[in-house]
């Protein structure tokens, strides 16, 4: 391991061995829901499943919670914590560094506040990727909140507005990136877009062009089953922020990528993002009016 990397942390500690799936779980001050959240990684069957969670330097209880977890299930829930924060220290890519350095065939990301349904959804989700192929697979989620935003969240993840908007350009793989929740991402890691970790590392949506640079590997596979929840609130790492205005952002980024991902991909990625933006603001004036 690098030292420098060694050196920017608390604690580090990561598996030693390869697991079948590497489970990512980014945290930072969710003591409310961060048991949830892990137990619904370790309960999982039939996988060989391990859980690291990046505490990026919880001010709650969220310390606590991870230690007394950690102790129950050793060999399974591994926790890592920063000296400083990720975010406001401007270095978010440690993160992905630090998921690199995890040997595994599957990467699959859940962060702190949401949980998974189904003690069977990374084995339905790697059994999606291994039949079609798929650089990765997603499924469709509850959304949990009652704020504006979760309903317009609610209305676009499951393909629906007020006047019943769900069709074939809705299913269109290029599309999937701007629906599938990260909650429900399962990503061959030798697809996983590491490539991108410096634009990953400094967008405001950084869960949105880990998505899209997936499109450069292959396509994601969808499963229409429900097997996650999503959870919006105040402190949402990402839910908080205008989803109108973080989806025009990201098309700007796009532009700084289309090296990586190919200048065609990139053009329609960004048609796509901007049909979403549209389709936000479409369903917020339609919600407003009710």
């Amino acid at each position: 391991m690098n030292s420098s990397l060694e050196d920017m942390f608390e604690v580090l500690s990561l598996p030693t061995r390869k697991h079948q799936v590497a489970v990512w779980m980014p945290c930072f001050n969710a003591e409310n829901w961060v048991s949830e959240a892990i137990e619904s990684v370790l309960f999982q069957k039939e996988v060989d499943a391990v859980l690291i969670v990046f505490d990026d330097c919880s001010t709650d209880g969220t310390r606590e919670v991870l230690k007394n977890l950690s102790e129950q299930y050793p060999g399974k829930l591994f926790v890592s914590r920063p000296l400083f924060n990720s975010y406001t220290s401007g270095n978010k890519v440690i993160q992905l560094d630090l998921i690199e350095l995890v040997d595994c065939d599957y990467i699959a990301i859940l962060e702190a506040d949401d949980f998974w349904n189904s003690p069977d959804k990374l084995l339905l989700s790697i059994d999606a990727i291994d039949k079609t192929g798929a650089a990765a697979s997603g499924h469709a989620v509850n959304v949990l909140g009652v704020s504006k935003k979760a309903n317009i969240y609610r209305a676009l993840l499951h393909g629906l507005s007020s006047d019943g908007f769900k069709n074939k350009f809705y299913q269109n793989p290029g599309f999937l990136p701007w629906r599938v929740p990260t909650c429900s991402l399962v990503v061959r890691r030798s697809s996983f877009p590491f490539s991108l970790k410096s634009e990953i590392a400094t967008s405001s949506a950084g869960d949105l062009i880990t998505k899209l640079g997936l499109l450069k590997e292959g396509h994601i596979e969808f499963i229409e089953e429900v097997l996650g929840t999503y959870r919006i609130h105040d402190e949402s790492m990402w839910s908080s922020k205008g989803i109108f205005n973080r989806s025009l952002k990201t098309a700007r980024i796009l532009l700084s990528v289309r090296g990586v991902m190919g200048t065609k991909k990139t053009i329609s990625s960004m048609i796509y993002g901007v049909i979403w933006a549209f389709l936000v603001f479409k369903v917020s004036i339609k919600l407003r009016g009710k």
